[in-house]
């Protein structure tokens, strides 16, 4: 398992990437990442490149000639194959784009993919639990506090209920991992201070 692995979000920190691309060979982009990618790629090409994608067949899946030219393979899905139901149709699709390998969360963890409402925190999730890093490099992750990076065609805000449940759920995977160093670039200022998380200068 790799030492190190970054996890590339859509917020506005996203812009700071250069001060960690060193840190990783391997990383996780998070959901549609069609645009990012064209401002960041020469960042992340000759890295080992992983899709963290969520349910929707619009807008989540980058280009088809995106996946070839960054030689990304592998599309990791934040759900057990029992939460989708037209399993079909999405393997289908993302064939089509040409990804190779299409991976669903284990069955176990249907009830923690319900309860984190964002898949980008779920992507944190999965990488603490099952690729077990030493450390973990993460950028563009504003919890709803700043715009992303690059203005999207749809919205998706979260009333403050559950930002607040989102900052708890991040917080709940940093504690729950205390062998692992989470270093976090962020414009979000309000976060505790934990053994385990290093939030960046920027």
């Amino acid at each position: 398992m790799p030492s190190d692995i970054g996890i590339l979000l859509r917020g506005k920190s996203l812009e700071k990437l250069p001060q960690i691309a060193d840190k990783f060979d391997d990383c996780y982009i998070v959901n549609n990442f069609e645009q990012e990618i064209e401002m960041f790629g020469e960042h992340i090409k000759e890295k080992n490149i992983v899709q963290f994608a969520n349910s929707m067949l619009k807008p989540t899946p980058l280009k088809k000639d995106q996946y070839k030219r960054f030689n990304i393979d592998i599309v990791q899905f934040s759900f057990t194959k029992a939460m989708y139901k037209r399993k079909k149709d999405l393997i289908k699709f993302y064939k089509g784009l040409g990804v190779k390998n299409i991976r669903y969360l284990d069955s176990n963890y249907e009830a923690i993919s319900r309860s984190i409402s964002n898949t980008g925190v779920c992507c944190i999730f999965y990488v603490s639990e099952f690729i077990k890093p030493k450390r973990i490099w993460m950028v563009g992750l504003e919890f709803y506090r700043e715009n992303y990076l690059v203005k999207k065609n749809y919205s998706h805000q979260l009333n403050k209920t559950k930002k607040i449940g989102l900052i708890d759920s991040f917080i709940d995977i940093v504690k729950k991992y205390p062998h692992i160093e989470y270093n976090l670039i962020t414009y979000y200022k309000k976060l505790p201070k934990i053994d385990n998380l290093n939030i960046l200068e920027i």
